[in-house]
């Protein structure tokens, strides 16, 4: 965090409302455990748990407390990072009612749907969360991502928000880490630079969801590996969703 004056980390075990003074003097108000971010930083236990960026929430997927919640066959912090990129999009274009990574994973739990096993728990997700269901492509034998980059691209022209599952460049049993990820990971574009870079947000990543990235970052991979490339287009705004139907 360096000594960046203008952020402050809030931490405290009580469910209270804190409101602070920052560097240019104005008030914020912050919930713990359901934060809506309204801050540039939310820590807990001295953790950075959430951040602005991208005109969207950074959920820090490697915030110790995610290991205490069950997720898939593991735990949040090892698996939930579909439940993480779910929590950017709907807290930050998708709803006005926020619900926290927790809330949600719960939720999924409870519900037995499981972003790490199918791309379909992402359409399972919008159900529960009275969304429209949103389009996904790809995700056949031997895809690789380049193949749907027109499409993605038309989507986030549109001012549509897309979850991409992203994969190691260098294979699932390699060894190595690649960019991304060792396995599989989902991040979230949010749109597009004027030099037609990404912009994304990722889970595990302060450092590059604060850098806008190359085209062959997400799409120049061309190891073809049996379903592990689709792009999940969802296509609602706050307006758009219906009353009464978020939980």
């Amino acid at each position: 965090m360096g000594n960046d004056s203008s952020i402050k980390s809030v931490s405290t075990n009580d469910m209270i409302d804190l409101t602070i003074d920052v560097s240019n003097a104005e008030k914020f108000k912050i919930k713990k455990l359901g934060s809506n971010c309204d801050t540039e930083t939310v820590s807990i236990d001295s953790e950075v748990e959430c951040k602005k960026y991208n005109d969207g929430y950074w959920y820090n997927q490697q915030c110790n407390k995610y290991e205490k919640i069950p997720y898939s066959d593991d735990n949040l912090k090892k698996s939930g990072c579909g439940i993480f990129a779910f929590a950017t999009l709907f807290n930050s274009f998708l709803s006005n009612e926020y619900q926290s990574p927790e809330a949600i994973a719960t939720k999924a739990y409870e519900n037995g749907v499981d972003t790490s096993k199918t791309r379909n728990a992402f359409n399972d997700l919008a159900k529960i969360y009275g969304l429209d269901e949103p389009e996904i492509i790809g995700g056949y034998e031997n895809d690789c991502l380049g193949a749907y980059k027109p499409e993605i691209d038309k989507a986030l022209d549109d001012g549509k928000k897309v979850i991409v599952h992203v994969q190691n460049e260098y294979g699932r049993d390699s060894g190595k880490k690649g960019y991304w990820t060792k396995g599989g990971h989902y991040i979230v574009l949010t749109g597009k630079t004027d030099d037609n870079k990404y912009i994304v947000i990722d889970s595990m990543s302060e450092e590059r969801t604060k850098v806008p990235q190359d085209a062959d970052k997400i799409f120049g991979f061309e190891e073809k590996m049996p379903y592990a490339y689709f792009a999940v287009i969802f296509s609602l705004t706050k307006a758009d969703i219906k009353n009464g139907n978020t939980v």
